[in-house]
């Protein structure tokens, strides 16, 4: 078996770091594990080092791809906030944050090699004062619109249930 070079030995350490396990790096580089142990116990301080910075400069590098998301998904609420304020529907409003976060939920899950979709369905269910919302609407029309998707959403949501009932039966 060769000797390994340094920026192996950087990677063997940093990929251990990084939550690694033994056997992954053991497949990744083609090497044994006592090479792999040898590796991680060697008082080698440059690949150390140089490890450690890797780690540092991986985290930095999340922590900015997470800071740019958080950034682009608050403008994009606040655009659809805008957005629904404008609109005549504004109810709509939790229909579009509703799918954005889905498809958030699935690039992160692509991200993580996780599976992309859930077999459960699950429902939150949000309670409104009808009442009040209706009260708030300013025409005839606006507060049919507002009933009519109202028994729409029940409807849809007495069909999941019934669904998952007659699933899990």
């Amino acid at each position: 078996m060769a000797k390994l070079t340094l920026d192996q030995t950087v990677d063997i350490r940093t990929d251990y770091l990084s939550h690694g396990s033994i056997p992954q790096i053991m497949d990744k580089f083609k090497i044994s594990r006592d090479k792999v142990n040898k590796v991680l116990t060697a008082e080698d301080e440059t690949s150390r080092r140089l490890a450690e910075a890797n780690i540092q400069i991986k985290f930095n590098k999340q922590t900015e791809a997470i800071q740019t998301f958080n950034a682009e998904a608050l403008t994009y609420l606040r655009d659809a906030v805008q957005s629904a304020a404008n609109s005549d529907q504004p109810h709509l409003f939790l229909d579009k944050v509703s799918a954005a976060m889905e498809r958030m939920d699935r690039i992160s899950r692509l991200n993580l090699n996780r599976a992309t979709e859930i077999k459960q369905t699950n429902s939150t269910v949000t309670r409104i004062d009808v009442a009040e919302t209706i009260k708030a609407l300013d025409t005839p029309e606006k507060k049919q619109d507002f009933l009519r998707n109202q028994l729409v959403i029940n409807d849809r949501h007495n069909k999941n249930i019934r669904a998952n009932a007659g699933a899990a039966a």
